[in-house]
């Protein structure tokens, strides 16, 4: 069977959707009971490239004007995490941990693309949220910095990256919120519309996911 008649099938979108879930519940039970053993999250990294591969299977319609701003989405997040390590002064002060994978500067190489599929994600959604494209940038923003924090404890418990501080405070929003602004503004600015039956299912995924693991770990 072709590939993008596959993907079109509601039915695989349902099955691939129901396996996120039964994964992701699988995670919640799994993830506890390995705290003691933080060795076993250094594969966090695959599980994202897992979401990205999905996401792209499920892209309808592939444009040249989407290469440039997406290449300036994952050089953008990954300055922008490169900077925030070394100098505090966007997100405060925080360093990463093993369980996303190699580092150049201080930073996983995997984070630029982690930057530009939520940016992806989130437009897909603003997309359908709201026609006017300034709103869209506000709403995709906030979508963003919405999903960083119910992350932001689990992120420490997994050993994915570590405040100083034991906790983010509000300058880890608001750079966030920045970043996230110019990402999706490089979008809105090719007048870049993106479309994928995937990227809702697997936002509210792993919101609740996070949220869950989250509400655990106040707990454990």
């Amino acid at each position: 069977m072709d590939l993008r008649v596959m993907v079109d099938d509601p039915k695989i979108l349902k099955s691939i959707i129901v396996t996120l879930i039964i994964g992701h519940l699988v995670g919640l039970v799994g993830i506890p009971m390995c705290l003691k053993n933080p060795e076993v999250f250094s594969v966090s990294w695959a599980f994202l490239i897992g979401s990205i591969l999905l996401l792209a299977l499920f892209h309808q319609k592939f444009e040249w004007n989407q290469l440039l701003p997406s290449i300036a989405v994952v050089l953008l997040g990954f300055g922008a995490e490169v900077y925030g390590v070394k100098t505090g002064n966007l997100f405060g002060d925080y360093y990463y941990g093993n369980s996303l994978g190699i580092k150049v500067f201080a930073v996983p190489l995997i984070i630029g693309l982690n930057w530009l599929m939520l940016t992806y994600i989130t437009k897909v959604i603003a997309q359908k949220l709201v026609s006017y494209r300034a709103m869209q940038v506000v709403v995709g923003s906030l979508l963003m910095v919405g999903y960083d924090f119910l992350l932001e404890i689990p992120a420490e418990r997994l050993n994915m990256w570590h405040w100083f501080d034991g906790a983010p405070g509000y300058q880890n929003f608001v750079g966030w919120l920045l970043v996230a602004a110019v990402a999706h503004l490089f979008f809105i600015h090719k007048d870049v519309k993106f479309q994928n039956r995937l990227a809702l299912p697997l936002f509210v995924i792993q919101l609740c996911f996070f949220g869950l693991l989250s509400a655990m770990f106040l707990f454990i």
